[in-house]
Parts: C-alpha cells; structure tokens; sequence
C-alpha cells in the first residue's frame, strides 16, 4: 500500500503501476480499510454516547440505500468474493434475479453520475446524484429494507450515519435540510486515506478505467453479460 502510494501518478492513472496487483492483494486491501472504519465508526458512536447524543442508524432504516454507489475494483472484488462462499449462495441468487429489474428502474443514471464525477463537476455531480436518490430505487443488494452483503458493504455505506434523527435521510424530503452527522476526524481522515490507496490499486487493477456502481461492477465480475438500460419510446 506504500508502493501505491508513493507516486500520486498511480493515484490518477497518468501512469502505469508497474509491478501487479493481484485480486487477492485487492481484496486484503479493501477488507483492511473496511474493518478499521468500523473499528473507528465504534470509536465514533462512543464518543456520541458519552456526549449525549444519538446515531438514529439501525437496521431498517434505509434512506441510503436509494443513493447510486460508485465503487472502485477491490471494494467489488471483495463483495464478488463473499458472494461466491457457499453460505451465500442465496444472497447471490436474489442479486442475480434482482439485478436487471434493478438496472432497468436505475436507466442511464450509472453512466452520467460517472461521467459527471470524471469529469470533474462537483456541483453537477452532486445535483445528479440527489435527483437519483430521490427516484427512491433501492439497490439491488437490499431486500425487505436490509442490506443483504452487510459483512462486504463498501466503505461509504460504512461510514454513513446520521445523528439524533434520520427523518432527513429519505429522499422525500425536500426543503434542503441534509442529515446531521458527526464530525469525527480520525474516521474521515481515515477515510480520505482509504479512497488514494483504493484508488491506486483501481488504476494497477484496470488501467485508466472509471469507477462504477457498485451492481454494475459486481455483475461484471460475476461473468454477467451487460444489461443495458431500455431505449427510449420513439416519439
């Protein structure tokens, strides 16, 4: 992970790692991140308690679960790896049937939320990425209001939380007021730290390629051919 970190190069893709990465060495990579963060999430809601105030997040609440997620490869890797275990292989079967009713309610969003965050327009990322949670098209991982890969959830679904109420986390609401979270340095630098090392390993992985949603990156992996989003009606 210092390697991929030593060139801020091998952080863009404006250069080639040029020793390999292997999916297991990805995988390692990503698990590390995932089990620190949510060493320092319970680090965070400690100090919450002792404060005084509340983290709403708990199971059945999903306000969140509507949002696209865009994942680099050894986050996917690492969800492909836990769905291939036997003991989840029924998980695996509900994503595979779910993931084409999934993609088809979800049309082209994947392709310009991507495209706006390579492309380097923050404010028109963000202004795409409310306007798809708020079609309210859960991810084809949940089921009856659960994340179904919990154990392998991404980072950013780790370190989501909202503080005292999470009334403001569906995307119904619409008179601008966001969820309140806590600031907790340690988790967010960790965080940042996490997204460069990732990012690296992404470009060593697959030169040059984007990020993707995180069921687009996983029915790849899977062997999946690509499920298109519909055409439009002709007028």
């Amino acid at each position: 992970m210092e390697d991929l970190l030593s060139d801020d190069s091998y952080l863009t893709g404006r250069r080639r790692y040029p020793r390999s990465v292997t999916t297991e060495q990805a995988i390692d990579m990503a698990r590390h991140f995932q089990g620190e963060i949510d060493r320092g999430t319970r680090a965070r809601d400690e100090v919450a308690k002792r404060q005084g105030i509340e983290i709403a997040c708990r199971r059945g609440c999903y306000g969140c679960c509507s949002e696209m997620i865009l994942v680099r490869e050894p986050e996917a890797l690492a969800v492909v790896e836990w769905l291939q275990r036997s003991e989840n292989a029924e998980v695996l079967a509900q994503f595979v049937d779910a993931y084409p009713r999934w993609r088809a309610a979800v049309g082209d969003a994947p392709d310009r939320l991507v495209a706006l965050l390579h492309g380097g327009d923050n404010a028109a990322y963000a202004a795409a990425h409310i306007a798809q949670w708020r079609t309210r098209v859960l991810c084809a991982f949940n089921r009856d209001g659960a994340c179904t890969i919990y154990p392998a959830r991404p980072i950013v679904c780790r370190n989501a939380h909202a503080v005292d109420t999470s009334d403001r986390c569906y995307p119904d609401r619409t008179d601008g007021r966001p969820a309140t979270r806590l600031e907790f340095k340690p988790v967010e630098d960790f965080v940042q730290l996490s997204r460069r090392v990732l990012q690296a390993a992404h470009h060593a992985l697959r030169f040059r390629a984007r990020q993707e949603a995180l069921c687009d990156a996983v029915w790849r992996l899977l062997g999946n051919a690509p499920v298109t989003a519909p055409a439009p009606p002709t007028p």
